[in-house]
């Protein structure tokens, strides 16, 4: 390549899957000098999206270029995508609406979610900086197309979260809690993509930063693809 880099064509695969590069360097008789190994995980070509009409205007040109397809009104959606949550879409929320809401600033959450707060890891004490970090991927209802054995490892490079949702109770997490951060020695889990009922409608929750990457990174796309799929699927009446 013209960095120096090495470039090679990937498998063409029909499920996501973990692989491993080996790697050798011979010497000018043709012996091994150095040998090393690289892992890889590989996806298919991305699927046809849900064919959900989607309202998400800060993401409206990135979802159309992916096939999504977005509609100019909310009362036109099956759902709608949002990285601000404030009173209006509270209110859509509770009047019966289906939200997903990427939670990735610390101004995201404008309006008071029962049970759900979003809170800057760097400003909490959760940055992971100063006891075992593990951020964990949940893959029995959503997420089974993404290799790493429910951790959160180098796929998810400029993925990983800076905000936790807090507020979250214990009990809610085996059912409602799809991923999230544990830290070690201290005991502290908090949940990093979440979904609750409110009113009639349903919300879900994610702090991962997908927005930026859902148009160019694997795991990202897969991620939000699948949440989509969920908030169709799910209704709690």
């Amino acid at each position: 390549t013209p960095l120096g880099g090495i470039a090679f064509t990937a498998p063409d695969v029909k499920r996501s899957t973990h692989a491993r590069l080996e790697l050798q360097l011979l010497d000018a008789q043709g012996k091994q000098a150095a040998q090393n190994y690289l892992d890889l995980y590989i996806f298919p070509r991305a699927s046809k999206p849900a064919s959900t009409k989607i309202f998400a205007p800060e993401l409206a040109d990135t979802l159309r270029a992916m096939g999504y397809k977005t509609v100019d009104e909310r009362a036109q959606a099956d759902l709608v995508v949002t990285t601000t949550m404030n009173d209006a879409m509270r209110e859509y929320v509770l009047a019966g609406g289906k939200v997903l809401f990427l939670a990735e600033r610390d101004d995201a959450q404008q309006t008071q979610l029962t049970g759900i707060n979003i809170a800057s890891r760097s400003k909490t004490g959760l940055a992971g900086d100063w006891a075992t970090n593990m951020n964990w991927l949940k893959q029995g209802v959503m997420f089974k197309d993404i290799p790493t054995d429910g951790l959160m490892n180098f796929a998810f490079a400029d993925l990983t979260p800076e905000h936790v949702i807090t507020g979250v109770r214990a009990q809610e997490f085996a059912a409602s809690v799809h991923a999230g951060l544990f830290l070690g020695w201290i005991h502290r889990n908090h949940a990093l993509i979440h979904e609750r009922g409110m009113g009639r409608g349903w919300v879900m929750v994610s702090t991962l930063r997908l927005s930026g990457h859902i148009g160019t990174h694997p795991v990202a796309r897969v991620m939000f693809d699948n949440m989509i799929r969920r908030l169709v699927s799910t209704s709690h009446l």
